[in-house]
């Protein structure tokens, strides 16, 4: 009989405090200073965090070891979504909205639903420089070629055509998915105007065929 009184006792102290001890000794005092060492692991929430002790002291659980992935987004499900990785080829699709996307691999990324190759009439553009901006910093040669890749909202870009200035030093410039050539006196190729402007060549011409 005493043996187990003797038992339940030692059954109750540690379902007190036995779980406590036991999670500190696995994963260590949450409220101990974290070592200043580069384990990296990715949080749950997405982040990359130092080691596994900073991303406990943050509340955030762990997803898996390693800095978190580049090609992915993690929600708090830890449900991975591959983000567009698709060949910058212009071959116009449309939905049923009207929407115009650079080839159907984009249309399939933004969920796009059924599409179909638009009006050539509608993306005919004139090969004229009057480049024009959006909000985004995007060139486009002209406004049709604006309306094509389904931006209305732009206006006349600053300097000439040159691209807007990245937002911070080293940034790359953002250029429409267009496959619309241009040449240099030197042959060299630039997928199309703006591309050639982001890498501060303006003196080009559209490429022969």
């Amino acid at each position: 009989m005493k043996s187990k009184a003797w038992f339940g006792l030692v059954a109750a102290l540690f379902f007190s405090t036995g779980c406590e001890l036991l999670w500190e000794w696995y994963y260590g005092d949450v409220d101990e200073p974290c070592a200043d060492v580069w384990e990296p692991v990715c949080g749950r929430d997405g982040v990359t965090y130092p080691n596994a002790c900073v991303a406990r002291q943050e509340g955030v659980a762990v997803a898996y070891r390693g800095e978190c992935e580049d090609d992915c987004r993690l929600d708090r499900n830890v449900r991975c979504e591959v983000m567009c990785d698709c060949p910058r080829i212009w071959e116009p699709v449309c939905d049923a909205a009207g929407n115009v996307y650079a080839n159907r691999c984009f249309a399939r990324c933004a969920e796009a639903g059924e599409v179909e190759p638009c009006d050539v009439d509608r993306c005919a553009c004139p090969d004229v420089w009057e480049p024009v901006c959006d909000a985004r910093g995007n060139v486009y040669a002209n406004r049709c070629e604006a309306r094509c890749l389904g931006e209305t909202r732009v206006r006349p870009c600053d300097r000439e055509g040159d691209p807007v200035p990245p937002r911070e030093p080293g940034e790359d410039c953002e250029c429409p998915l267009l496959w619309a050539p241009v040449c240099t006196a030197d042959g060299s190729v630039y997928p199309n105007r703006c591309v050639a402007a982001c890498e501060g060549v303006y003196d080009v011409v559209p490429c022969e065929s």
